[in-house]
């Protein structure tokens, strides 16, 4: 017997499908089909934003590869955005988008946006940049232009000017609008610059509207940022609405990685709602081309990235997971990958969400000498020089570890250079608590800032002074002699620990009675005290900027984790001392009166470590 399965579920609805502009007999009805097509772009329609409706019933877009235009179509992976864009502006909130590669934000950012704010806010003006020249250039020729020239003859507004120059395009339209009865026209503007070179381009224009395009990759973000916040300020009135986003690939650094965490971390304080498109949103469509099938997206990007984990050459792997991640984490992971044996790495992940959700205490701060020679830390939140997880407590030895860098060069100014650092560590509990970072030509500053974090980890002297000299720090010497010689002119180069002679030969060398010098053999050592340290307390690193290093070790520059490293050689130096000095104790038998069970005084024998 043969069973027939009949499907009753209908697909899910559509809230819109494109239909065609009518034909217009007179003025009249075409002035009133686009009174009411205004009023659908400003209050939107069921199912749709007043944004999306406009950007799927009056655009065109290129498509992929082969640069056919087409018109765009209602997908959901849109929907949530345009979604999320109208609360972010409802509120007074910027937007930012974290996406997978070739999503389309760039055709909704700079094709649509640009000419819907032109329109219903006649008279406005809209700025737009990029990561590079190039790009920019592009987006607006094959973003701006295309949406352009294909908008309806009746809503397609007059170039009255379009100047390209070598570091901007400016366009300047005439828009019509019926105000009080009356037809009337005004001048809107799209604005496309530079600001790789000039990040502050932007600082004296108005706007109702801003994209920044391929944000993550823009190498003045921070600076761009800051200068156009008052771009979209009407006096103490937030009126405009600014929009950032692209994808975290492979090639940024770390620091990249690490500056965009904190964006996210401080969305709620900068008021800018986070959107995260992942790799599967709108990767496989249903029949309608409406809704994600989000298993099998998922399922396939499972698949690519088996496939290219097993090459020998990891770069397309890497490549693959940045431009398609699954989860926003991924996507602000370290690109690289890790050379720490992979248990480790785990625990580092696992310890990073941890950090994550118990709001761990790490702060920045300014410390302070006061008159009687204590040091006072004040909270400065993304102002201080050092960043303090816990303070200073009695009966605890504190150590350091510092990287140096070689004041004499002048690639500082460009960022060839890295940040001179130091790390203190909690020698009691085997946790790394504060350091300070920081890139200067100015060694005689850099140097007495690094002393002052020593002193405020050395103001117990009583217990500290009773197993090391005040909060030593190791010095690696490679680079470290203008900062050795510093230590000296300040008459403070107790500070410095004494070479680590009691690691063996290699280390004892007549150049220097402190510090040590990296070598094959030395820095060997030291990666193997790093690794031995993390599996034995991988659960007390707390310093996030410390977690995002271990990601990159041996692959980027890691200011921090070097300064680890020299301090890691500190304690072992120190914890091979101390074995020593157990192996020389002598057992010797000391005669000693106790009562016995009777209670009667005998002579007994007893073990001591002389």
């Amino acid at each position: 017997m043969s069973v027939t399965i009949i499907n009753n579920l209908k697909p899910k609805a559509v809230p819109y499908i494109f239909k065609p502009t009518p034909t217009f007999n007179t003025t009249y009805d075409s002035q009133k089909y686009w009174g009411r097509e205004k009023e659908k772009w400003i209050e939107g329609i069921p199912g749709l934003t007043g944004t999306h409706y406009k950007y799927i019933s009056q655009g065109h877009i290129k498509q992929g590869t082969s640069g056919k235009l087409i018109r765009p179509w209602f997908r959901d992976g849109d929907q949530l955005l345009f979604e999320d864009m109208k609360e972010a502006r409802r509120i007074e909130h910027d937007m930012g988008v974290i996406k997978r590669r070739e999503f389309g934000l760039t055709s909704i950012g700079a094709g649509a946006l640009p000419h819907y704010f032109s329109r219903v806010y006649p008279g406005s003006r809209t700025i737009m940049t990029s990561c590079d020249k190039p790009r920019i250039f592009q987006m607006f020729d094959d973003k701006t232009m295309v949406y352009y020239n294909n908008l309806h003859k009746d809503i397609k507004p007059k170039i009255l000017q379009k100047n390209q120059r070598k570091e901007n395009v400016f366009l300047k339209m005439e828009v019509k609008y019926r105000e009080d009865g009356e037809i009337k026209t005004t001048e809107s503007q799209i604005y496309c610059q530079e600001t790789t070179d000039n990040p502050s381009a932007f600082s004296t224009v108005r706007c109702i509207y801003g994209f920044y395009d391929e944000f993550p990759l823009h190498k003045k973000r921070n600076e761009l940022l800051g200068s156009s916040m008052a771009c979209f300020m009407d006096g103490p009135k937030k009126s405009g609405f600014l929009l950032w986003g692209g994808t975290v690939e492979q090639a940024v650094s770390i620091e990249t990685v690490q500056a965009l965490r904190e964006m996210v971390g401080d969305a709620k304080g900068s008021r800018t709602i986070i959107h995260f498109v992942p790799a599967w949103m709108c990767m496989f469509m249903d029949e309608q081309g409406a809704y994600t099938n989000k298993q099998k997206g998922i399922d396939h990007i499972n698949r690519n990235r088996e496939r290219l984990s097993k090459l020998s050459n990891q770069s397309q792997f890497l490549a693959y997971v940045k431009n398609y991640p699954l989860t926003l984490d991924e996507a602000l992971e370290a690109s690289c990958k890790s050379t720490l044996p992979a248990d480790i790495v785990k625990r580092l992940n696992e310890q990073r969400k941890i950090i994550i959700t118990s709001n761990a205490p790490e702060a920045e701060y300014d410390l302070i000498r006061l008159a009687d020679g204590k040091i006072k830390a004040n909270p400065n939140p993304r102002k201080g020089n050092f960043v303090i997880l816990s303070h200073p407590e009695p009966k605890v030895t504190y150590i350091s570890g510092t990287d140096p860098i070689p004041f004499n060069t002048e690639n500082l100014k460009d960022g060839n250079v890295s940040d001179y650092c130091i790390a203190i560590k909690d020698f009691t509990h085997q946790t790394y608590v504060a350091y300070y970072a920081e890139r200067s030509l100015n060694y005689d500053y850099i140097v007495k800032n690094a002393i002052l974090l020593q002193d405020y980890y050395s103001q117990d002297d009583k217990f500290t002074a009773a197993i090391l000299k005040k909060c030593q720090t190791m010095l690696e010497l490679n680079h470290g002699g203008v900062a050795k010689a510093t230590y000296r002119a300040l008459e403070r180069y107790e500070m410095l620990a004494e070479r680590p002679g009691a690691l063996g030969i290699h280390f004892v060398t007549k150049k220097s009675s402190v510090g040590w010098f990296k070598d094959g053999k030395n820095t060997e050592r030291a990666h193997n005290y790093l690794i031995k340290y993390l599996y034995k307390y991988t659960e007390n690193v707390w310093l996030k900027r410390l977690i995002d290093e271990l990601e990159v070790f041996l692959v980027e520059n890691t200011d921090l984790l070097d300064a680890v490293l020299s301090c890691e050689m500190l304690d072992a130096n120190l914890s091979r001392i101390s074995e020593v000095k157990m192996k020389l104790k002598k057992v010797k038998m000391i005669p000693q009166l106790e009562r016995d069970s009777q209670g009667r005084m005998v002579r007994v024998m007893k073990k001591l470590m002389v």
